[in-house]
């Protein structure tokens, strides 16, 4: 047998080991390819340092609903399991919140929010429809690091795949808005036969599962709500039909307190059953009313950017962003950078 004659198996054997190899290369790069896409679209826009992302393809959210994770400890575990393998650090942290509903001089829905919170590190999040609708959200990538990080490394960049579920304030592509807050002395309900979702990481499915404010409520009341590390939650929930509610849970129960008037506030304390308005934040719920009520609850979105500025919670300024619920924007200003308007579209 001649040498040419003895290659021509070889030759056969490493034709095909290349061909499977390259085919497990292309069904990596399919398998992996939003992944990878999402990693890259990372973009650093200020110092503080914040951030912007376009997430691409799925985050596992219809597993989570289905199997839950109560606590900061058991959402951390879901992730690591399904999405961001090194999330060994992620802790959500202590945090006070405001917010407002109102109307634009053209008669646009608004809502414009703070968060405040000793650690944070905002990242401007535009997803796709995938988990079921398209978002355009703000998520703290502190809570996922659990610190601030001055670059974000590669490794890092896997760990964000997790942004979705430390959503602070969204929209969807239908204009619903959603935004959470710290609310000492709420006390969530808790029922054997339903699925207990961490209260950080129900915004995502809010945005994804929702269209309207009522639809936002009834979904809401169909999961027991996990504490993350500290308070329970409000919510405030607004639609582009000009809906607005505020979410609690006193003694174990859902309240639901829907707008009454032209606008809508909410910082950080009860609003149920609490007609002098007392608590933590009523310092800045009058500052907000005395602005709105004299304007009839109109206010531009640079005035509401500026008012939501002026009452921030001292040391733990983050970031100011007003949704808009008609044109499907959001304007975003960083502690540090209020000058430097970020402005972001759904359409």
């Amino acid at each position: 047998m001649s040498m040419r004659t003895k290659m021509k198996p070889l030759k056969k054997v490493i034709i095909s080991a290349a061909a499977i190899l390259l085919i497990g290369i292309l069904a990596l790069i399919v398998v992996f390819f939003d992944v990878f896409r999402t990693a890259a679209s990372i973009t650093k826009i200020n110092t503080g340092p914040s951030y912007e992302m376009n997430y691409y393809g799925g985050y596992a959210l219809n597993q989570y609903l289905k199997q839950g994770a109560g606590s900061a400890d058991e959402l951390r575990s879901f992730l690591v399991d399904n999405l961001a393998k090194g999330a060994s650090d992620f802790a959500i942290g202590k945090h006070g919140c405001s917010a407002f509903f109102a109307k634009t001089p053209d008669g646009d829905l608004i809502l414009a929010r703070n968060l405040d919170t000793p650690i944070g590190e905002g990242c401007v999040l535009k997803t796709d429809n995938t988990e079921g609708s398209r978002i355009l959200a703000v998520s703290n990538l502190a809570w996922i690091f659990d610190k601030q990080k001055e670059i974000v490394t590669l490794a890092d960049k896997g760990n964000v795949l997790a942004a979705p579920y430390v959503i602070t304030d969204g929209m969807n592509e239908y204009g619903l808005a959603v935004a959470y807050f710290m609310a000492a002395g709420s006390e969530y309900s808790s029922d054997k036969d339903k699925v207990t979702i961490c209260d950080h990481a129900s915004l995502a499915a809010l945005l994804n599962k929702a269209k309207t404010v009522d639809e936002a409520v009834s979904l809401l009341s169909k999961y027991n709500l996990g504490i993350g590390n500290f308070d329970p939650l409000q919510f405030m929930i607004c639609d582009a039909a000009g809906k607005s509610a505020v979410i609690e849970f006193v003694d174990g129960k859902m309240q639901v307190i829907n707008m009454d008037g032209n606008y809508q506030i909410c910082t950080n304390f009860i609003l149920y059953n609490n007609p002098s308005l007392t608590g933590f934040g009523s310092d800045r719920y009058k500052n907000y009313d005395a602005v709105l009520s004299k304007s009839g609850g109109v206010i531009s979105t640079e005035d509401a950017l500026k008012l939501l500025q002026k009452n921030t919670i001292p040391g733990d300024e983050q970031w100011s962003v007003v949704y808009n619920l008609t044109k499907k924007t959001l304007s975003a200003t960083f502690y540090g950078y209020y000058d430097d308007v970020h402005t972001y579209s759904l359409k």
